[in-house]
This record gives structure tokens, sequence and C-alpha cells, in this order.
């Protein structure tokens, strides 16, 4: 559950870098914690590393600015 997940977001960051994108790596974290819960509590595969969906930005955002 979590090696997969952690697969892939090396390959994610892997992409950024050979290219010389930016990254936002608390966002990347993010994603992969959501992943990793969501998989691991409510049996539910949320994509958040390859989806950017209006759920996960909320849960973003809730997150960074302390309401959480």
């Amino acid at each position: 559950m979590f090696g997969p997940s952690s697969l892939q977001l090396n390959d994610k960051l892997a992409v950024a870098a050979a290219a010389g994108e930016p990254m936002n790596l608390e966002a990347c974290f993010s994603q992969l914690t959501l992943d990793i819960i969501g998989k691991a509590v409510f049996n539910y595969d949320f994509d958040a590393l390859n989806v950017n969906s209006p759920l996960i930005q909320v849960c973003h955002s809730m997150r960074c600015s302390g309401d959480v």
C-alpha cells in the first residue's frame, strides 16, 4: 500500500527533475498522504498524485490554513 504510492511520487519527482521543473514538495507529500490514508482507512483510491480534483484542493487548503 505504501510502496506503490511512494514509487508513484518518486516517478513524478523524477520526471520534474529531468525537465528542470520546480515542484511544490509540501503539495506532493500532502497528495501522497491523502492517497495512503484513502487506501488504508477508507479503501478508496483518491489518485491524488495524478488527478487535480476539487476535493484534493480543499483537503490541501484546509491543512495549509490550519483549519484541520
